[in-house]
């Protein structure tokens, strides 16, 4: 579990570790605990001292939908990916606008260059499911200009603390990132 928030973070971090709690119906325990307290200024400023990045690697290590109009939609499309952050970008309170239509209209030039990834359909009951993916998706960035790049880039690195997708509080659309 990643937080950006400090009083989430001191609340995650007063829990013993092994002891069990529950979050509606689904029971948590924490095994480890690694606390690194940025503030959202300091998490911006350092993506922004990294290089420009040309290929951005999500790993969906759960699944991951997104929703067009009244259906899930498992795709991996760069505009939905980074339309969801946007959102919940915006969302979160952080510093910096960033808008969603342009952010989407932006991804037409970024690229899926390599994947390994499989969907299913996946069930909360017996009669209730939605379609989902997870793996390992690159994009290539390069197309985009330098100050879109680093938006992008501070987009992906924001989903390893929002997640990416419908259903993120259920334990959807958890994202590692890496740059190259």
């Amino acid at each position: 579990m990643t937080v950006l928030n400090e009083e989430l973070l001191r609340a995650l971090m007063s829990i013993p570790l092994d002891e069990t709690i529950q979050v509606g119906s689904l029971r948590l325990s924490l095994n480890d605990a690694d606390a690194d307290l940025q503030s959202k200024v300091e998490f911006i400023e350092g993506v922004r001292q990294n290089e420009l990045p040309t290929e951005i690697t999500l790993r969906f290590a759960s699944p991951t939908t997104f929703r067009i109009d009244d259906r899930d939609a498992p795709y991996p499309r760069a505009e939905l990916i980074f339309g969801s952050l946007a959102d919940k970008w915006s969302q979160s309170e952080m510093p910096a606008t960033v808008d969603k239509q342009l952010i989407k209209e932006l991804a037409t030039a970024v690229h899926l260059t390599t994947w390994n990834g499989r969907s299913k359909r996946i069930y909360f009951g017996r009669d209730r499911g939605t379609p989902a993916f997870w793996g390992e998706f690159n994009y290539n960035v390069e197309r985009l200009e330098p100050t879109a790049r680093r938006v992008f880039e501070l987009l992906a690195w924001f989903a390893e603390y929002s997640g990416v997708g419908r259903l993120t509080a259920q334990g959807f659309g958890q994202t590692r990132v890496a740059v190259q």
